[in-house]
């Protein structure tokens, strides 16, 4: 069980950059009133900045930061969990994300997302989702739990019940379900082949009481319009590679395209935040006479050139703004560009690919009829087909065993899988 203790904070929202403290476990019930504005709902976003890194209401991080020194957000939590003690240390500009249990900071060699996770699963043991919806109950953005989407039903109640293992094993089964599958599929494939081969074999034996002459005529016939085939796949295959090849040169500029719009539009939003910035002191400057700190007034002639000054800085921002969306345009139009591209490229690929297979096919044929030509010309040649029938009637018939048991544990896995649906165990569990 968490036991929360003090939360305090400071250049959050609008609070200054004097710590804000606040008791949590002074008594058992602590009711927190004021008007609206006066900081409430502050608490709760300092208490899930502090233990998710981001806020409990709609808003960005960004915005978390006190607008007027833009830095120095530091938000601290104590808390115990039985007979341990935390501290939870976080803040933005500069970033900060200490944890320190009974005094000793844990050491953090792991990335912050890693550490997070730490915290969540192994400290906290419930989500961000479990959190809002069972710690912290905000009339504003509460959504009740059977209006949530399955996805955080799901996540809340696995949380409340630490029956996320299902999950865990559902996804493992999905792996050998989609494994399974492929092994029909090849079996299928080596079952479908083998029949061919047997009814070739078979055919082979029953042409073999014609006369030689004949056959060999017929099998070399064939293998020419086999290799006439094999030549003119071939020939798609070379021009369709040859133009992936072209394709593929005229999109060489994907990763700088791709690279340079990011940082275009990191620099956009740069400038709206400084144009934003320049418009509340601009405005803040229209609105008043006097200074809110030492309740001095502000000369006209001061206001008049900080506005000034501030309407100059926009033109520019303008400027820029205006040169940033036409390259962004640019971006955006190549980008799109190469995506067709891109597209084009997958399906010659998926074409080339169906041809190499089917050459290779003709390839096998071939040899087949080579080495039956080969056959043709040799002593024995009833006994010799005779073998190799036998031969691959008992491997067809291994191939078939192997598809009953694979077919036996699809039905296992299908068993599974209906178990550990959310209508499964899970439903048993929580009843």
């Amino acid at each position: 069980m968490i036991v929360f203790k003090v939360i305090r904070w400071k250049n959050l929202l609008s609070t200054g950059n004097t710590f804000t403290e606040v008791s949590l476990n002074t008594h058992n019930q602590t009711l927190i009133v004021g008007e609206n504005g006066a900081g409430k709902s502050t608490i709760l976003d300092a208490l899930s900045f502090a233990l998710y890194g981001k806020p409990f209401r709609k808003v960005n991080k960004s915005q978390l930061l006190n607008s007027i020194n833009n830095k120095g957000l530091v938000v601290e939590c104590e808390f115990s969990i039985g007979s341990k003690q935390y501290i939870i240390r976080r803040g933005s500009k500069p970033t900060i994300f200490e944890i320190s249990v009974d005094g000793t900071a844990l050491n953090q060699d792991a990335s912050s997302n890693d550490f997070q996770e730490m915290l969540e699963k192994h400290i906290l043991k419930l989500s961000h989702k479990t959190f809002s919806q069972v710690v912290v109950l905000g009339s504003a953005s509460f959504v009740p739990f059977m209006q949530l989407a399955a996805q955080p039903r799901r996540e809340v109640i696995e949380d409340l019940l630490d029956i996320q293992v299902f999950t865990t094993m559902n996804t493992l089964l999905k792996d050998k379900t989609s494994a399974n599958r492929t092994q029909i599929t090849d079996v299928d494939y080596k079952i479908h082949n083998t029949e061919e081969k047997i009814e070739l074999e078979s055919s082979h034996l029953a042409t073999l009481e014609q006369n030689n002459d004949v056959l060999k005529k017929q099998k070399m016939t064939q293998i020419a319009d086999y290799v006439k085939q094999v030549n003119n796949v071939s020939e798609q295959t070379t021009k369709l590679l040859r133009e992936i090849a072209e394709l593929s040169s005229s999109i060489e500029d994907q990763n700088k395209v791709r690279a340079r719009l990011e940082k275009v539009g990191t620099l956009a939003r740069q400038i709206r935040g400084r144009h934003d910035s320049i418009v509340k002191e601009t405005e803040f400057f229209h609105a008043n006479h006097d200074c809110p700190t030492c309740r001095q007034g502000i000369a006209r002639d001061h206001r008049s050139q900080i506005i000034e000054e501030a309407n100059g800085k926009l033109a520019e921002i303008k400027q820029g703004e205006q040169k940033i969306t036409e390259e962004l345009d640019r971006l955006n139009s190549r980008l799109a560009d190469i995506s067709n591209v891109l597209a084009v490229i997958s399906t010659k690929q998926t074409e080339a690919h169906t041809h190499q297979v089917r050459s290779a096919q003709l390839e096998q044929f071939i040899q087949s009829i080579k080495a039956e030509l080969d056959q043709l010309t040799q002593t024995k040649q009833f006994d010799t087909t005779k073998s190799s029938l036998k031969e691959l009637k008992h491997g067809l018939g291994t191939l078939k065993e192997d598809k009953e048991q694979l077919i036996n544990q699809r039905a296992v896995l299908e068993v599974a899988g209906v178990l550990l649906k959310d209508a499964g165990i899970k439903t048993k569990i929580i009843d």
